[in-house]
């Protein structure tokens, strides 16, 4: 067995893939948009858009987001990545079996970065090679280059903006950072069709280094000094316990769609899978 893979089957036995959905093709997310009856019963998403509705006229309530597997799937960017990869002339000399590999690359929206990837196909090569495509892949997909490339979850945008009009203020709370992803992210919000406004705010990360669990503690724990009630949408466990263990009163909706498998999902949250259907559509 050669190091990558021993590698990749290490990453096999410790690593639970995490997601609902699964099967999912990015056609599949886009056709649920047309179809309003899927998931009808998405009542995590009824409850809060109740609960700005009652609480917002008379006390400030704020609603916020995260982004990547949240309100975007991003598995397409990490797809468009993979690709270009295998067009560099270095990785297809070196190579080149695994690059006319992922020249056809499909990354489906279950799949956690690339990790999913290669524990599906487990391509051979040294671990010189999996080190290139990480290392690729982690310097194009925290920049502004490739987040055109990301979808939204179907009704995704419909909904902040339905929060919005009933009153709720909107932050866009990400880890990405600010450096060298904030034009990207602004174009991205933007062309979705996202609020952007004195009532929605993007707050990214200022340093690259900051874990994004502790970014987004500390962050909540200054917004909770301003607002009366606060509702968080999240995907990652990690940063969900974190908040959870500094910030109690906190209310999280758990966003059932892919994570790093560094914590257990939380079971006693409300929660909503790979897209924003629901009743509050009716």
């Amino acid at each position: 067995m050669c190091e990558f893979e021993a590698l990749s089957t290490k990453f096999r036995k410790t690593v639970k893939p995490r997601f609902r959905g699964a099967g999912k093709g990015f056609d599949d997310l886009l056709k649920i948009r047309q179809d309003p009856v899927s998931f009808m019963n998405n009542d995590a998403l009824l409850q809060v858009s109740e609960f700005v509705k009652s609480h917002s006229p008379n006390s400030k309530v704020a609603v916020v987001f995260d982004l990547d597997s949240t309100l975007f799937c991003v598995s397409s960017r990490t797809q468009a990545i993979l690709r270009h990869l295998a067009d560099e002339d270095s990785f297809q000399s070196q190579y080149k079996n695994v690059a006319a590999w992922l020249k056809g690359v499909e990354v489906r929206p279950e799949d956690w970065g690339f990790r999913a990837l290669i524990e599906r196909h487990a391509p051979h090569g040294p671990i010189e090679m999996f080190q290139a495509i990480r290392e690729f892949w982690k310097k194009h997909f925290f920049s502004n280059e490739y987040l055109h490339h990301d979808v939204i979850y179907p009704h995704a945008e419909e909904y902040v903006r339905h929060l919005e009009g009933l009153g709720a203020e909107i932050f866009y709370l990400t880890g990405r950072p600010e450096a060298s992803m904030r034009p990207g992210t602004l174009a991205a919000l933007a062309k979705w069709g996202f609020p952007l406004d004195s009532h929605a705010h993007l707050l990214m990360k200022p340093s690259e280094v900051e874990a994004d669990e502790h970014f987004k503690t500390v962050t909540l724990k200054k917004m909770a000094v301003e607002f009366d009630h606060i509702w968080f949408f999240e995907n990652e466990p990690l940063i969900i316990q974190e908040v959870r263990g500094a910030l109690p009163h906190i209310r999280i909706v758990y966003v059932e769609t892919v994570h790093s498998g560094k914590a257990d999902p939380p079971v006693d949250l409300p929660r909503i899978g790979m897209g924003f259907h629901g009743r509050w559509r009716l």
